[in-house]
C-alpha cells in the first residue's frame, strides 16, 4: 500500500527545513525516501490588469496581463460575456501577451486570462473588451 502525506508550512520556521520518510517493510527491513526541502509557494500578484483594446477591422490587437507568481497563462474568450473558453487556437494563449487580428466576428468579444499560481490556485483577470474602431469617422473634415 503507497501512502503519502502533506504537511502545513504553519510557520516561515519550516521554510528551508528538510525532510525524508523512514520505511519499514513487513520483513523489518528499512529504506528512507529522498530528502525534499520545504518551501513556500507564492500567491499570485496582478500587477497589470488587461484593458479593452480597440481597433480597426484587419488591425493585430494586443492583450496582456502583468503578474507575479504565475505558473501558467490561458487566454480566454466568451462571445455572451458568461461562458469563457480556451482560446488555443491563437498563437500565444499561453503567454502573458497575446496578439490577434480583429474580425467582425471578434468585435465586441470578451478576454479575460486565467491565471494558475505557484500555490495552485487560479485567479482570473478582469473581463475586457475587444472594440472596432472606424477611424474614417473621427476624421476632421477640410474647410
Amino acid at each position: 500500500m503507497t501512502q503519502w502525506g502533506q504537511a502545513p508550512l504553519n510557520s516561515e520556521g519550516r521554510v528551508g527545513m528538510k525532510f525524508r520518510c523512514k520505511i519499514t517493510g513487513e520483513d523489518g527491513n528499512t529504506v528512507y525516501t529522498n530528502v525534499v526541502t520545504a518551501e513556500k509557494k507564492n500567491e499570485i500578484i496582478i500587477k497589470n490588469q488587461p484593458q479593452d483594446v480597440k481597433g480597426e477591422i484587419g488591425e493585430k490587437l494586443t492583450l496582456d496581463v502583468q503578474a507575479d507568481g504565475v505558473t501558467s497563462y490561458q487566454w480566454q474568450y466568451s462571445t455572451d460575456g458568461k461562458n469563457f473558453y480556451a482560446w488555443s487556437w491563437v498563437a500565444g494563449y499561453d503567454k502573458a501577451r497575446m496578439q490577434f487580428e480583429l474580425t467582425e466576428g471578434r468585435n465586441g468579444m470578451k478576454f479575460r486570462c486565467k491565471l494558475t499560481g505557484e500555490d495552485g490556485k487560479i485567479v482570473y483577470t478582469k473581463t475586457v473588451s475587444a472594440l472596432h474602431i472606424n477611424y474614417e469617422e473621427w476624421e476632421t473634415p477640410i474647410l
